[in-house]
């Protein structure tokens, strides 16, 4: 893993002690709680690893649903669905990522490439991957965070 980056490491622990709070005034839910946490901590371990970061969140008027995150991993474009569990969840985070959610990811980064602003309205070749980071929050300290490329 490379180096930790001191002024990364500042933005993840702001935004892990922020999150919460800010979820809580807003009147989230305690599972919609845990996923921000968890997107947030997907983020900051995709960047450790040189991931660029384009996109979190992203919805698209074309095709419903929401990619978590859309990332290149050098000439490629990674879509990547963030799975968060506690520590102890007896279900296993992947198992989420089934026919009908490869589906929608698939729409998603179809309706994202459109999107693109091409050159004179052309489209090259672009590498995608679809990807899953699963997160597993402890009661106390960092999340265990793991990377699955090529999840389907």
């Amino acid at each position: 893993m490379p180096r930790p980056r001191p002024l990364l490491a500042l933005m993840e622990y702001l935004t892990a002690i922020s999150t919460p709070r800010h979820d809580q005034r807003r009147g989230v839910d305690a599972a919609t709680m845990r996923g921000h946490m968890g997107e947030d901590a997907a983020y900051f371990y995709l960047r450790r690893l040189g991931f660029k970061v384009v996109a979190q969140r992203w919805e698209s008027d074309f095709a419903p649903g929401e990619v978590d995150v859309v990332a290149w991993e050098g000439e490629t474009l990674c879509f990547i669905e963030v799975k968060t569990r506690r520590q102890h969840s007896p279900v296993a985070a992947e198992a989420a990522i089934d026919g009908d959610k490869q589906q929608a990811m698939e729409r998603q980064a179809d309706a994202y490439v459109r999107e693109l602003p091409w050159p004179e309205g052309r489209r090259p070749k672009i590498a995608i991957r679809f990807d899953a980071v699963l997160v597993h929050l402890r009661e106390q300290g960092r999340p265990d965070v793991q990377l699955i490329r090529n999840v389907f």
